[in-house]
């Protein structure tokens, strides 16, 4: 016989709170935003306020097809936006979707309590674990290295951009800069303000304000097909593989428990490929998680 999910929630609160009460921790200490914040050594988690509230607050970064901000309504959606509202759907939960943010300021607002969750397929890094949870990923995004179709400099490839005479282009607090600092320090750097849109780095490069910059596949196969003739490759290899994930506030481990749970139940159930060919059809955009299982013939 089944549960009715009131009951399931109010089993959840039970567990959590009791978890706090052994911790040394007399009730939970949340503010007005939800935020998780520490007591006593102890983090505090949004999950119980989530679960007693109904609602997921979400903050969100336009970054097409991960997160697709309508301008006129701002209304949002794409693959992690789907994703999330149907991992909320399944506990009878909804997402609100609170506040636009950049790059370079979305972990920040994730901390001080602006919103409970950054969901839109933001790409996982041991920089970004210091200062946020992150969540097991949904797909993968393979991260290359793109000049312009006439740029003969980087004929024998990634290695060319680690020149003083070589500017990446990119946006302030994305990983472009980063994996410029790290694997090109000799290079020279550019950037953009943080709620600047990804093809306008691009045409950077196209306007020689920029000689390269580092992207995922689907931006810079969108850009090229609506700009056919300007930028090209750098290499055949990506310079990163990165995982797609969600972030919510730093130890925040009882809320990552819960959407791990349901990033894995969509991703058996095949919500990964269906949404990726609804929002970027075209092959080779993204990359799939491989079963760990195996499915018999004869089961």
């Amino acid at each position: 016989m089944s549960h009715p999910i009131l009951s399931w929630k109010s089993l959840v609160l039970t567990v959590l709170v009791a978890a706090g009460v052994s911790a040394g921790v007399v009730g939970w200490i949340v503010p007005r935003g939800g935020v998780s914040i520490q007591a006593n050594g102890v983090f505090k988690s949004v999950l119980p306020r989530i679960l007693e509230t109904g609602v997921i607050r979400a903050g969100y970064i336009a970054y097409p097809p991960l997160c697709v901000v309508d301008p006129t309504t701002h209304a949002v959606s794409g693959i992690f936006a789907e994703a999330l509202e149907n991992i909320a759907s399944r506990a009878n939960l909804k997402v609100e979707w609170v506040e636009e943010a950049g790059f370079s300021s979305m972990v920040e607002g994730l901390n001080l309590g602006r919103y409970d969750i950054m969901p839109c397929g933001v790409w996982g890094t041991t920089v970004r674990a210091q200062r946020a949870t992150l969540t097991r990923p949904f797909v993968y995004s393979s991260i290359k290295a793109w000049a312009r179709q006439d740029d003969t400099r980087f004929a024998q490839g990634l290695a060319a951009i680690n020149d003083s005479s070589i500017t990446v282009g990119g946006l302030d607090g994305s990983m472009s800069l980063a994996i410029a600092k790290m694997d090109f320090p000799e290079a020279k750097t550019i950037s953009l303000p943080n709620l600047t849109s990804e093809s306008q780095v691009l045409l950077d490069v196209v306007h020689k304000r920029a000689d390269v910059t580092f992207t995922d596949a689907y931006q810079a196969q969108l850009f090229v097909k609506q700009n056919p003739g300007t930028l090209v490759q750098v290499g055949t290899k990506p310079v990163r593989v990165f995982p797609n994930v969600m972030m919510v506030p730093m130890g925040d481990f009882a809320f990552r428990s819960f959407l791990d749970a349901g990033i894995e139940e969509i991703t058996n159930l095949g919500l990964a490929e269906r949404l990726i060919q609804k929002y970027a059809p075209e092959p080779g955009t993204f990359l799939f998680l491989r079963s760990p299982y195996r499915i018999d013939s004869d089961s």
